[in-house]
């Protein structure tokens, strides 16, 4: 088995406990039958900010981060978050986590993006037009990766949602060798 050398994860259900709007509009959108739109994520970002709902960050995951970090190992986020959520979470919780510590952001492109003034210096930011599950978000980290001279299989994707596991199994990437999913 190769060593890992990163880790990429997921933001709602990784970092911090999924939101109740997240979970609603994906319910919806499962009912309906369509891929959950974009605007759903925009609407949840503005009224979390709006009323500062915060999600509540996952403890364990904030010290395997730091424990990534100090082992000299990438950590990278695949998010259908906006940069500028992404800014606004971190810039609230900054004692815990901040930017700084992930190499690779992949998420989502919105309008909201242009109000951030500066990213850290050592992230790398990709915005997406696409939401999850979608293989295309995949081809940033693949070039991130080859930057890095890193090898696919030595990039771990940990996500809630099954689909993106299989995707990134799909991908040549590594997934954990087994994962926990609670269907809500």
């Amino acid at each position: 088995m190769p060593r890992i050398k990163m880790v990429v994860l997921d933001f709602d259900g990784v970092i911090v406990e999924s939101g109740r709007g997240e979970k609603i509009w994906r319910w919806l959108a499962k009912k309906i039958r369509v891929k959950t739109p974009k605007i759903f994520f925009f609407l949840q970002e503005i009224i979390e900010d709006e009323f500062n709902i915060r999600s509540e960050l996952i403890g364990e995951t904030i010290e395997y981060i730091k424990i990534l970090n100090q082992n000299n190992c990438l950590v990278g986020l695949l998010t259908d978050r906006s940069l500028w959520s992404l800014d606004m979470f971190f810039s609230k919780n900054n004692r815990l986590i901040n930017f700084n510590k992930f190499a690779f952001v992949q998420g989502r492109k919105s309008v909201l993006n242009r109000l951030v003034k500066k990213l850290p210096l050592k992230t790398v930011f990709f915005e997406s037009k696409e939401t999850k599950p979608n293989a295309q978000m995949f081809q940033n980290l693949k070039r991130f990766a080859k930057e890095k001279n890193i090898e696919l299989q030595e990039i771990m994707v940990i996500d809630d949602l099954p689909a993106m596991i299989e995707l990134a199994r799909t991908n040549g990437l590594s997934v954990p060798p087994t994962y926990y999913y609670f269907a809500d």
